[in-house]
């Protein structure tokens, strides 16, 4: 916990000393911080005391940490908020539907995902990317059929530096 105080400190000189006025970026880095620490509820006042309260990212990152710490209280806010403020956006629905599963509220997650649906809100497909002799691509994991094929060429993978 030694960082997240030192977190803490720097965030509060910032304002009190400095007289800087926390950007959504020191908010962002905050809510982060606290959230990898389990401080779910100290995140949540954060964000709620923040001008950013209403910024789906920082509701995100905050559902994210609730979804890795199971923490069903803070997730049901976060989420209803960001339904609230983007009823379309897939991501709250998804994250709270997984705390849900954790707690064994199968039927929650199962209503939830339902909900979603009877919206109209479609998930987003998954994508990643990775360097290959330093170019970009683009794996779409919605695109089975590039897979199949044979569009993306084997990786050959050499461990040795």
């Amino acid at each position: 916990m030694r960082l997240v105080d030192q977190g803490r400190e720097y965030f509060k000189l910032m304002g009190e000393f400095y007289r800087i006025n926390a950007g959504i970026e020191h908010v962002n880095c905050m809510v982060d911080l606290l959230g990898r620490a389990g401080l779910l509820e100290e995140a949540d006042d954060l964000l709620k005391k923040s001008v950013f309260k209403d910024d789906l990212s920082l509701l995100a990152a905050l559902l994210g940490a609730c979804t890795s710490y199971s923490n069903l209280n803070v997730a049901g806010c976060v989420a209803k908020k960001m339904m609230e403020l983007e009823p379309e956006n897939h991501l709250s629905y998804v994250l709270l539907a997984n705390v849900y599963k954790v707690f064994n509220q199968w039927d929650d997650a199962e209503a939830l995902l339902k909900l979603m649906k009877d919206r109209g809100v479609k998930k987003i497909a998954g994508k990643s990317w990775i360097d290959i002799k330093d170019k970009g691509s683009n794996l779409d994991l919605d695109n089975s059929d590039s897979l199949q094929k044979g569009i993306f060429p084997p990786l050959e993978i050499n461990f040795e530096s």
